[in-house]
């Protein structure tokens, strides 16, 4: 049986300096990504980014073992859907 999985979209303003954004529209531009689709693959790699060196820490810092493994397992995961999302392969 299929899943159906919805996405709601919400139209926002950023803030960013003109270099930056004249930047991301020749990146996105050069991937023929509209530059909301871009700019929302960006944010997502980062938050992926962020997640993995928060479980990162975390795994560096506890020493129970199975605290360790999940730490670890979240990191993978994360860099996993970093690179799906990323669109590239290896």
């Amino acid at each position: 049986m299929g899943h159906t999985i919805s996405s709601v979209k919400t139209n926002t303003t950023l803030t960013m300096d003109d270099t930056v954004l004249s930047q991301a529209r020749q990146a996105a531009a050069a991937e023929g990504r509209t530059l909301s689709s871009w700019t929302e693959r960006a944010v997502r790699a980062e938050l992926m980014r962020v997640s993995a060196a928060i479980a990162a820490e975390w795994e560096r810092t506890t020493r129970d073992p199975q605290a360790r493994a999940l730490a670890e397992l979240a990191e993978q995961q994360a860099m996993s859907q970093a690179i799906r999302s990323s669109g590239q392969s290896w």
